[in-house]
């Protein structure tokens, strides 16, 4: 009777499709991160608003 707490097999590929995800998620994270923060700079300029 097999352990019902282990893990199910999977491919190497199947590894390989999670971390190439993984890594282009991080990327537009990253990607979005630098958009919002030049978005807020711009709307704090434009509404006179100043970083304290």
């Amino acid at each position: 009777m097999p352990d019902k707490n282990t893990a199910p097999e999977r491919a190497a590929s199947h590894d390989a499709e999670v971390a190439r995800l993984t890594a282009r998620a991080d990327l537009v994270i990253e990607e979005l991160d630098a958009v919002v923060t030049e978005l807020s700079t711009m709307l704090k300029s434009a509404y006179g608003i100043k970083d304290d």
